[in-house]
């Protein structure tokens, strides 16, 4: 049988003479579930000094009744770099198929090395009532996030950028792309790239 809904059925007394009494019964059980997705995030590798692209988690109720969400936050032991942004109001109530409620999560890569986190959702879904999501990451230098032929990247802009040459090339297209793609040569005092 479903865990809430709506239910009718006839319960049947004797009253004591042999006579059978039907009575029916209807009831409107509550059962809220709580779906939250996606379940993990991966942020993946993020270069130090940079924000991550923002990761949102949509919760939804695909039970019966209202659902009343009363807590959104990191376990203990998460990570500092890891920030909760446009968590709604709380406590905050869901009707069954009405809808959903969404917050976001912000990595900020600072150190670096690994971040990890848990964010709990309290709420009174009758199956879990904390509900874990699990949120990882990587902090990376500039040369892993930005590997660049014959050249030294630059990350501080935000975006890969091409810091200098290496010796003996240079960059006409002007494309971090493809880094410092054009051998240099001097005939006659002049700069000629090798194809």
């Amino acid at each position: 049988a479903p865990a809430g809904g709506s239910f009718d059925g006839t319960v049947t007394f004797d009253d004591g003479n042999g006579t059978a009494i039907p009575v029916a019964v209807h009831a409107d059980v509550d059962a809220p579930f709580l779906d939250a997705s996606p379940g993990g995030i991966d942020f993946g590798g993020v270069v130090q000094g940079w924000d991550a692209l923002l990761q949102s988690i949509t919760m939804t109720n695909i039970g019966f009744g209202d659902l009343t969400i009363t807590g959104i936050t990191f376990d203990v032991g998460s990570s500092q770099e890891l920030q909760l942004v446009d968590v709604p109001g709380l406590p905050a109530k869901l009707g069954a198929g009405s809808g959903s409620i969404s917050f976001t999560v912000l990595m900020q890569a600072i150190n670096i090395g690994p971040v990890d986190g848990t964010v709990l959702i309290t709420s009174d879904a009758i199956d879990n009532p904390i509900t874990r999501i699990s949120i990882h990451g990587d902090v990376i230098t500039c040369d892993q996030g930005c590997p660049m032929s014959n050249a030294t990247p630059n990350c501080s802009s935000g975006t890969c950028q091409i810091g200098g040459c290496n010796p003996g090339f240079h960059d006409p297209d002007q494309n971090p792309v493809d880094g410092c793609e054009c051998s240099e040569d001097f005939v006659n005092g002049q700069l000629q790239d090798i194809p």
